[in-house]
């Protein structure tokens, strides 16, 4: 073996210092993609659950004419198992014909409204029930 073709093999310190910096620039290009994609995932399974418990208020009112707490459906057998983890579910508005729901990720800054009498899911970045803004207060659930 000659002493020329000893120094040819494995790579040279500049080449794997350009290989590190590609991966950093990539890695500074995906690991904020990537957080963005968990706060919609927490975000997508809070409007899911309130979507879940407007069902579950619509099949308590049809048994009894009024739209009820947490504690009241839960008494009728109603089950709210399937809440996701860390997402609370708040009975902000509610009267005997309308009601808003609250809800909001442990883990999140924004919070979501779903209003039965103003269409249901609110936009994103509502501060209340745009139409049912009035009424007593009732309870919360977690999940």
């Amino acid at each position: 073996m000659s002493a020329g073709r000893a120094r040819d093999e494995g790579f040279t310190l500049i080449e794997l210092l350009v290989v590190m910096i590609i991966i950093g620039i990539l890695a500074a290009i995906a690991i904020p993609l990537f957080l963005s994609q968990r706060q919609n995932a927490r975000d997508t399974g809070v409007k899911s659950d309130l979507r879940s418990v407007a069902a579950q208020e619509e099949g308590y009112y049809t048994g009894g004419q009024s739209y009820g707490t947490f504690a009241q459906m839960i008494a009728t057998g109603i089950s709210f198992n399937h809440l996701s983890p860390g997402d609370t579910i708040t009975i902000t508005h509610l009267t005997g014909d309308a009601y808003c729901l609250k809800g909001q990720n442990a883990q999140s800054p924004n919070a979501w409204y779903y209003d039965s009498q103003g269409g249901g899911l609110q936009p994103r970045g509502s501060t209340d029930c745009s139409v049912t803004n009035s009424g007593a207060a009732g309870d919360s659930l977690s999940g």
